[in-house]
C-alpha cells in the first residue's frame, strides 16, 4: 500500500500541486477571502498554517500585539485581527506583502491597528 501512495504522490499529486501553485489563485479559508499570487506560500497546502491557525484560534488576543514574520498570504494575521489584536505582518517577498495588503482590504473595512511591512 505504501508504494501506491508513493506512486500517487509522485505521478499525480505533486505535478498537479506544482501547476496549481504556479498560478495566481483565489480561495477561501475559514470565511476569509484570499488572493494568492504565484510563488506565495499557500495556506491550504502546508501543515504549518493549519497548525498555527488552530493554536491562534484558542488565544484571547483583544488588544494584544501580534507579529507575523513571513506572512505570505497573511492568513494568521487576518485571524489575529478578527480576534482583536494589534497586527504587524512582515515578509521579504514583495508579492507576499502585496497579497497580505490585498487580503486585509478584501476582509476588513477598518484597517486601524494593522501594519504590513517589507
Amino acid at each position: 500500500m505504501d508504494s501506491f501512495y508513493s506512486i500517487f504522490y509522485t505521478l499525480l499529486y505533486k505535478p498537479l500541486l506544482k501547476i496549481y501553485l504556479g498560478t495566481d489563485s483565489r480561495t477561501r479559508f475559514d470565511g476569509f477571502r484570499l488572493m494568492i499570487s504565484k510563488g506565495v506560500f499557500h495556506p491550504k497546502f502546508f501543515f504549518s498554517t493549519g497548525y498555527f491557525y488552530s493554536f491562534i484560534q484558542d488565544l484571547e488576543l483583544t488588544g494584544v500585539r501580534f507579529l507575523e514574520i513571513g506572512s505570505g498570504s497573511g492568513i494568521l494575521s487576518l485571524l489575529a485581527k478578527r480576534k482583536g489584536a494589534i497586527v504587524s505582518a512582515i515578509d521579504i517577498d514583495e508579492k507576499a506583502v502585496e497579497d497580505t495588503r490585498s487580503n486585509f482590504s478584501l476582509n476588513f473595512t477598518d484597517l486601524s491597528n494593522v501594519t504590513i511591512l517589507k
